[in-house]
């Protein structure tokens, strides 16, 4: 299995073709339902338990809800989305900050006014 064995699951559950190098995701998928397909494994001596051919190879609707979710994993690991964050902490943060002193002042001038 590959490092980025996600970015293959999920270029493969978007529709592109498996090349030979992706026949290892593409029986994973299939064997646990995230695809249609059949794929035949080679019982010689050499290369015994590597897949050899792959035919039919169609993601499930299990598939393409899992290839979301991937895909939502992905973003949320990219460096713009992180920064958002931060930065909806931070005006949270600044927002919450600035109604604390503005209610502060407000009741100073409240009880200042009123003769308190």
């Amino acid at each position: 299995m590959s490092k980025g064995f996600k970015s293959t699951y999920l270029r493969l559950l978007n529709g592109a073709a498996p090349a030979q190098a992706d026949y290892w995701a593409a029986r994973e998928l299939i064997d646990n339902g995230y695809a249609h397909g059949h794929y035949q494994v080679s019982k010689s001596h050499l290369a015994y338990g590597q897949i050899t051919a792959l035919v039919g190879f169609a993601p499930t609707m299990k598939g393409r809800l899992y290839a979301d979710e991937l895909a939502e994993q992905q973003r949320k690991r990219t460096l713009r989305y992180r920064l958002g964050q931060a930065a909806f902490g931070l005006l949270s943060f600044g927002t919450g900050w600035v109604f604390g002193v503005f209610s502060q002042v407000a009741a100073n001038l409240l009880t200042k006014h009123l003769g308190g």
